[in-house]
């Protein structure tokens, strides 16, 4: 809607820079410290191999978020789906005030897009997987765990698994138990689009370049299945916005110039 958006979102502003994540962390003996993007890659590429070729890629969980773009939750998918990881899911954020009216008590700004792609939303049988050493690989993307289901279950999680990854852009509760905190791009720093509610897709564009170390969450995940193999022709957002309109019936049809400024809906909402 261009310009337009709503006061609570206009005003909100500050959490983009609040405690950011803005280096690769590693904990090492209970403590993290700085480590580099050469070396996270290594530990995730080295890690999953093991798992790939040991036919245990049964044993690794990804749970994604609302937060997240419909092109960095369409990458995700596509990036699973290649790995033969099975076990992937997404939460969306904490329900916040509602007025039965306007304001929704989802205060998650693409739930509908992952509702649309048809992505699990059971992230909690996901985390029990974990506390209960049924995993042991957990790749989190941007939540706070630790607030939405407690610290005695993540802190099970945390021991049981073999690699803990936590990729975000806010420091919380969860980052200090994560075995790797990747930082990744806030919404302020990225191009893609976002579903809402009404099944509008809506485009959003970077106001400048992620913080520090961060990156964007796909081209994370590009910088990963590329070492382990995985054939990518993505190189920006629209490209991923092209396939996800093939390849997802709700989105079909759908372009960057067809939603322009006001939007598109989907084919389905």
């Amino acid at each position: 809607n261009t310009w337009w958006m709503c006061d609570e979102g206009r005003y909100a502003y500050h959490a983009i820079d609040q405690d950011r994540l803005t280096q690769v962390q590693r904990n090492e003996r209970g403590a993290l410290r700085t480590a580099t993007w050469d070396e996270a890659l290594a530990l995730i590429v080295e890690t999953l191999k093991s798992l790939q070729q040991a036919k245990r890629m049964d044993r690794v969980g990804v749970l994604l978020s609302t937060q997240l773009t419909n092109e960095d939750l369409y990458a995700a998918k596509r990036w699973c789906a290649a790995l033969d990881i099975q076990h992937v899911a997404v939460q969306g954020a904490p329900v916040g005030r509602s007025d039965q009216l306007l304001m929704k008590a989802d205060k998650s700004p693409n739930t509908r897009g992952a509702q649309a792609m048809g992505l699990s939303f059971d992230g909690a049988a996901l985390l029990q997987k974990a506390a209960h050493n049924e995993l042991e690989v957990l790749y989190v993307f941007g939540h706070d765990l630790v607030d939405r289901h407690g610290l005695s279950l993540i802190q099970q999680a945390s021991e049981c698994l073999r690699l803990f990854i936590l990729q975000g852009a806010n420091s919380n509760p969860t980052v200090p138990l994560a075995h790797l905190v990747l930082p990744s791009a806030v919404y302020a720093e990225k191009d893609g689009t976002f579903t809402n509610v009404q099944g509008r897709v809506q485009r959003i564009r970077p106001a400048f370049p992620p913080l520090g170390d961060a990156r964007g969450d796909w081209q994370i995940m590009a910088k990963v299945g590329k070492r382990l193999g995985v054939a990518w022709s993505f190189t920006d957002a629209e490209a991923i916005f092209k396939d996800l309109a093939a390849q997802e019936p709700a989105f079909k049809g759908l372009s960057y110039e067809k939603i322009g400024d006001q939007g598109a809906l989907l084919n389905v909402y």
